[in-house]
């Protein structure tokens, strides 16, 4: 393509891009970005703006490939962007089944797009394999692109590091004395999870059933009931993360026909662009997340409040002894995990060896849009789809002060029913903070 950026990113897959290409073999791990449109832009406004995308940024012209040593790595390709399939009817059915729509292996591009006109406005529904990017370099990128589609004239390539996130890890996580370094926050992880006792399943949910159907059910909250809530937050002393997971603690407790405490399995994604050495660019193109396992007790009782708080404290206690790092240097090294069926049981064994626990990534505030796009874009939506293990994965993002939550449920095992009451008492939550 005319223009185009030459290729840094010929290598061999870091551990998170191979973890998640690895689990995207045995259980997808897609996600979803649609953007809700006004009419002012049009399908071929969208596909110039990705013809012109495509030659900015080598990231995208990469597929996934195993080579004749048997090693996972990134490979250039030439071929152009992906084409945009229009589609009739709500958009909504459409992400849901984008998500468990498995990238074929060795295939390329690893983004698709669908096109779905409607009276109120167009929606551009983007889904992409997570092995090649993370949602909020994902999201990052989309913005850019919609705002060259809407002819803003600012688009300019994100940096492209041509080494994966666990070469730029810091110093002390690195290498045997690293790892000897990390034993004693191992153990005290142990021994946190000793007191608190393993999550139950959630009801209705088999914990180790691959999921196939995704039902994804939202929930909104306007400029002023999102500041409302974050200013509450700040009161209280907690992130907006921490809310968040103590809305779905208690949404997913209450299901369970028990009274008193009852330990709650969660997880948090967690941006590790900043922790690295060098730190990388926010939005930088690639797959730079870990994740933060928490487990609680949860009184169905008791106010969300105080375990919001107490959430919060758990994730920067483990931030600040470098779990959220342990979670990628744990990993079992890829003599272990073959490229193929072969690590699917291993992949299960050690799924099972934890606790059954549902996810909240939030993507946080997104930047304002420039003047040309925030004329067309009515909303932006994060989905992720549920995973072995994790019967309800939440994605979140606030774009104009407006927050926007998407609850992804394993649709073939936990009914209608059961699905709409853990929204109606996360919503619950979330306002009784």
């Amino acid at each position: 393509m005319a223009g185009m950026i030459p290729d840094p990113l010929a290598r061999p897959l870091g551990r998170i891009e191979r973890f998640y290409w690895l689990l995207d073999q045995h259980s997808c791990t897609n996600f979803v970005l649609t953007a809700e449109l006004d009419s002012g832009l049009t399908r071929r406004d969208l596909e110039g703006a990705l013809e012109r995308s495509w030659a900015r940024h080598p990231r995208l012209r990469c597929r996934i490939a195993v080579d004749a040593s048997g090693t996972v790595v990134l490979e250039p390709e030439t071929a152009g962007p992906p084409g945009i399939t229009e589609v009739e009817g709500p958009w909504r059915p459409i992400a849901d089944a984008q998500l468990l729509a498995r990238f074929p292996a060795g295939s390329h591009p690893l983004i698709r797009c669908h096109w779905v006109p409607s009276a109120a406005g167009p929606a551009a529904v983007f889904t992409f394999a997570h092995g090649l990017l993370d949602a909020g370099s994902a999201a990052a990128w989309l913005m850019e692109l919609l705002a060259d589609a809407c002819g803003d004239g600012t688009a300019a390539p994100f940096p492209a590091h041509p080494a994966a996130s666990d070469a730029l890890y810091p110093a002390r996580y690195r290498g045997p004395r690293g790892l000897l370094a990390l034993l004693p926050v191992i153990a005290m992880d142990g021994v946190g999870k000793r007191f608190v006792g393993d999550p139950p399943p959630l009801p209705g949910a088999p914990p180790w059933e691959t999921p196939r159907r995704t039902t994804t059910l939202q929930l909104d909250l306007n400029p002023q009931a999102s500041t409302a809530l974050l200013q509450r937050c700040r009161e209280l002393g907690c992130t907006m993360q921490g809310a968040l997971m103590a809305a779905q603690a208690m949404a997913l407790r209450a299901e369970h026909e028990t009274d008193g405490p009852l330990p709650v399995g969660m997880a948090a994604a967690l941006d590790l662009r900043p922790w690295l050495e060098p730190p990388l660019e926010p939005g930088t193109l690639g797959n730079h997340v870990s994740l933060l396992p928490v487990t609680v007790k949860v009184d169905p009782s008791a106010p969300a409040a105080p375990l919001a708080v107490e959430l919060t404290r758990q994730l920067r206690a483990k931030l600040a002894r470098g779990t959220g790092h342990l979670f990628w240097n744990l990993i079992p090294p890829d003599w272990f995990f073959p490229p193929d069926e072969r690590s699917f049981p291993r992949l299960e064994a050690i799924g099972r060896a934890g606790p059954p626990a549902t996810v909240v990534t939030n993507l946080g505030r997104l930047p304002d849009p420039p003047s040309a796009l925030a004329d067309q874009l009515r909303a932006l939506r994060f989905t992720m789809a549920p995973q072995q293990g994790s019967p309800l994965c939440t994605g979140v993002a606030t774009l104009g002060g407006a927050l926007r939550i998407d609850l992804c449920f394993d649709g073939a095992h936990l009914s209608e029913e059961r699905r709409a009451r853990i929204v109606q008492r996360f919503a619950e939550a979330l306002e009784g903070l």
